[in-house]
């Protein structure tokens, strides 16, 4: 049987006829100081990590929308060619030869993040694709990056896109 004042109860008699739960100082700042070491050392795996993914899904989006004016171009849909221009914060799939000479009814606006910096070789704002053929107007390379990684998507002269 284990008596009403053992350390095994956690419990600390003030007088016999009061009893008092709880923890010392000394055992709450020990564990408030676990936990902030715990969370310092897992906020920056954690920032890195949500950069990726955000790298990562800003890639996937720039392919997805390449491919779909590509094939928007290649099935001839409305009869016309269709291409992607790249503003400072979305991407946008236009219908007609370029940008300036737009439907503007038809386009297709895809937002991204601003903390993902879009850059292409050579420097291009628009490109469209061929209407049956689904050529590009422009090979180029787009180099996404953000502060501390980049990834490269790339589009050939046959219409590959390569990342």
């Amino acid at each position: 049987m284990i008596s009403v004042n053992s350390p095994l109860n956690n419990k600390r008699n003030t007088n016999d006829s009061q009893l008092v739960w709880g923890f010392t100082l000394i055992e709450f700042v020990i564990v408030l100081g676990v936990l902030v070491l715990i969370i310092a050392l897992g906020l920056p795996v954690g920032f890195e990590s949500y950069r990726n993914y955000l790298l990562n899904y800003e890639a996937r989006n720039l392919v997805s929308v390449l491919r779909r004016a590509e094939t928007l171009s290649i099935t001839q849909a409305h009869s016309t060619s269709y291409g992607v221009a790249l503003i400072t914060d979305k991407f946008v799939i236009f219908q007609g030869p370029s940008y300036a000479l737009r439907n503007q009814s038809f386009d297709e606006s895809y937002d991204k993040s601003s903390a993902i910096n879009v850059t292409t070789t050579p420097p291009i704002s628009e490109m469209s694709f061929a209407p049956i053929s689904g050529l590009p107007n422009a090979t180029a390379t787009f180099v996404l990056s953000n502060e501390v990684n980049a990834l490269s998507v790339e589009l050939n002269a046959q219409g590959v896109v390569n990342w």
